[in-house]
């Protein structure tokens, strides 16, 4: 499906490519927008962006219909279910960013029952569902995962080296 795009809107779309402080939504769209201007098939270009060919046909039926404002995407930076504020949000992530035990929460690492306590102290707000608290926590640079106790990437033989050094060393003291 070849769609028609001017060259005004061509440098708009491949400035929205290129940045990277657009959503990612935005930046696939241009990108689909701009291969299929180009004669690039739908499935060449569903491959491309990662998307399914049905979810492209869309995006070019849009531009077809509405253009640049087709682009930009509706929901994204979305705040209306919003519990707490911008920043609020920003605040709570200057919070995040120290361990629990300055916040007078009793644990060792932030996780949802810990932020649920440090949300209802701070700023008087409860989310109904876990996901809400894992999605804040995510917001502030944080994993809601505990971390894999076996580090995948270890040295073997340095380990090997060290333990044998240790042994080495806890001998001669015995």
């Amino acid at each position: 499906m070849q769609i028609e795009v001017t060259p005004e809107e061509t440098a708009v779309l491949i400035r929205w490519k290129k940045r990277t402080d657009t959503y990612v939504l935005v930046r696939m769209k241009a990108e689909a927008i701009l291969y299929a201007s180009e004669g690039v098939g739908i499935n060449i270009i569903a491959k491309m962006v990662e998307r399914s060919e049905k979810t492209v046909r869309e995006w070019l039926a849009d531009w077809q219909a509405s253009r640049m404002c087709s682009v930009l995407t509706g929901h994204a930076g979305n705040q209306n279910a919003a519990k707490l504020t911008r920043t609020q949000k920003q605040d709570l992530k200057t919070v995040l960013a120290q361990p629990p035990s300055r916040s007078g929460i009793d644990a060792e690492f932030w996780d949802v029952p810990s932020l649920r306590d440090v949300v209802k102290i701070l700023f008087d707000v409860e989310y109904e569902s876990e996901s809400s608290y894992q999605l804040l926590l995510r917001f502030c640079g944080l994993s809601f995962k505990l971390p894999d106790p076996f580090d995948k990437h270890r040295d073997e033989q340095a380990i090997t080296r060290r333990m044998t050094e240790v042994k080495t060393q806890v001998n001669d003291l015995l």
